[in-house]
């Protein structure tokens, strides 16, 4: 997919660099990611990937650098987690974090409740303007839902443990979009899918897309970055070794190189 080149800096990493006892997983890193694109992150295993999006989300303290978000420039290595997570980031992880006792709709609730939390007291008398937020609640979850078609919204009431693998990783996705996000990150969201699984979830990554979220995602399948991205970073040992579209980053000498060896990139 063709890159905008009219958005707006909505993250930038300057100079950032994490030392975990000597070994440098991510090294002196500057990259933007604009607003309004999906952007997709790519590189061999132990490149640095899932280490940046950690920094992003101040999991990890930076040896050095910043990571500024937004118009106002916050850096978010000065807040902690949770309020990164207020200023308008949401994340999926390499591994399913779901509630699998709880029920699909649920599972969306509580990724909303930091906009709707009421307090003890309400919750507890439950006044008639706390059962209106929790109808408006409960229609805006649907309402994320349904951007994966019938998938979810059909199990709605059943819990999240009787959903495939598939459905599981599109409700992670689902309660990142009901936290109403400036920017989405997404760690390899079709990790062990097939062919077909993978195909309607890049459907489901451009209609979230159409609604108006930006997307930050890390992903090795190729046909996957192909056919959402508008830009792509790679990386190679926590550097950043070329950006561009798909085309220009997957035929990038430095990138075959980091994939398949200097034999390859000189042929």
């Amino acid at each position: 997919m063709a890159a905008d080149d009219t958005g707006a800096t909505i993250l930038a990493s300057q100079a950032l660099t994490k030392n975990f006892g000597g070994v440098l997983a991510v090294n002196d890193l500057s990259l933007e990611v604009r607003e309004g694109e999906i952007t997709a992150i790519i590189g061999p295993n132990g490149s640095g990937k899932t280490t940046f999006f950690n920094l992003v989300m101040h999991l990890y303290d930076a040896t050095s650098g910043q990571i500024l978000f937004g118009g106002e420039r916050r850096n978010l290595l000065d807040l902690p987690t949770h309020k990164i997570n207020a200023q308008g980031l949401a994340r999926t992880f390499q591994t399913l974090r779901l509630f699998p006792n709880l029920t699909v709709l649920e599972n969306v609730l509580v990724a909303m409740s930091s906009h709707v939390n009421a307090g003890f007291l309400p919750a507890l008398l439950k006044p008639k303007w706390l059962r209106r937020q929790d109808r408006g609640a409960e229609e805006a979850a649907l309402e994320t839902l349904s951007l994966f078609g019938a998938r979810l919204i059909s199990m709605c009431n059943e819990p999240a443990s009787s959903l495939s693998y598939a459905n599981r990783r599109r409700l992670e996705i689902a309660r990142c979009v009901a936290s109403r996000p400036r920017l989405i990150l997404l760690d390899e969201p079709v990790a062990g899918m097939n062919p077909t699984e993978t195909r309607g979830v890049i459907e489901d990554i451009q209609r979230i897309h159409e609604k108006g979220h930006t997307v930050l995602l890390i992903e090795h399948d190729m046909a996957l970055v192909e056919g959402v991205a508008h830009r792509v970073f790679a990386f190679d040992h926590g550097t950043k070794i070329a950006e561009g579209s798909f085309r220009e980053v997957s035929t990038h000498p430095a990138v075959i190189e980091a994939y398949l060896g200097k034999r390859a990139a000189r042929h």
